[in-house]
């Protein structure tokens, strides 16, 4: 299921770092105009393309099991397919840049949430909000009173668009508006190389 791909969208260029993971003689020699290339790839997909467009990322069969980790002018999302949903969202947390799409999906209060492996905080899949219980100190009853799963004021991780239509999944990048928690690790490559790591070992 963990198939995957990288992808060359190389009008008058290659990225100017070359893409997490791959060193730049991989991408050096061929260009295009307008036009993809795919070949496969040890670990993750990668795509150059044109702000605010809409990018090829796979077939839905590539979602295997439900998950597809990817990344987008070096930004690493998952896609996630949750009940005949399929959502994306930055994969790496937050928090402390842990590898948060590798979580578990659960629903709190009827939303799908992924909760991070390294400290189990769940985060919409659908909002990009964190889900939290607030406690409540009953003095008549002298004990501590959880309260249900709610979502935070802010979104903390950042989601982005995606369609699928004839089978192909496409991805389009929601980088504007206020900065998110999630943007501190999304292109860290070395947030990346972790990730890259617990996929190896999942």
């Amino acid at each position: 299921d963990n198939k995957s791909y990288v992808c060359r969208n190389l009008v008058g260029g290659i990225s100017r770092n070359g893409f997490p993971g791959f060193p730049l003689q991989f991408l050096k020699g061929t260009f295009f105009c307008h036009q993809y290339e795919y070949m496969q790839a040890p670990e993750t997909s990668a795509c150059q393309t044109q702000p605010d467009a809409w990018v090829r990322v796979g077939d839905s069969k590539d979602l295997g099991s439900g998950r597809m980790h990817v990344v987008v002018d070096e930004r690493r999302i998952s896609i996630i397919r949750h009940k005949n949903q399929v959502y994306a969202i930055d994969s790496i947390c937050y928090h402390m840049g842990g590898p948060l799409t590798l979580g578990d999906i659960e629903e709190l209060n009827g939303e799908p949430c992924v909760k991070c492996p390294w400290h189990k905080y769940p985060v919409s899949i659908a909002s990009g909000k964190k889900y939290s219980q607030g406690v409540e100190f009953d003095e008549k009853m002298r004990i501590k009173a959880v309260k249900n799963w709610a979502p935070g004021k802010n979104t903390v991780q950042r989601t982005h668009s995606v369609k699928i239509r004839r089978k192909t999944i496409y991805v389009k990048l929601n980088e504007g508006g206020s900065r998110v928690q999630s943007d501190r690790y999304a292109t860290d490559h070395g947030a990346h190389k972790c990730f890259r790591n617990a996929l190896d070992g999942s």
